[in-house]
This record gives structure tokens, sequence and C-alpha cells, in this order.
């Protein structure tokens, strides 16, 4: 692996229980509508 690539990584450990190398991303949103619902 390239310098950069184990600096971003440097303290992470491996998930036990999926084996994942890094944490997930959660990728959401929340919206705020009108009472009307438009």
């Amino acid at each position: 692996m390239r310098l950069e690539t184990l600096a971003v990584h440097a303290g992470a450990a491996v998930d036990a229980e999926t084996g994942a190398l890094a944490p997930p991303l959660h990728l959401s949103t929340t919206y705020e509508h009108a009472p009307d619902g438009s």
C-alpha cells in the first residue's frame, strides 16, 4: 500500500463481525415537507 493509504487507515481495526477494513458510509438525507404534504 502507498503511504497515503496507510496513513488514512492508521489505527483502524478489522471489524470482527463483517471483516470490513474501513467503516461503512451511510449516505442518507431527510427532507422537511409542508403540512399539506407538498
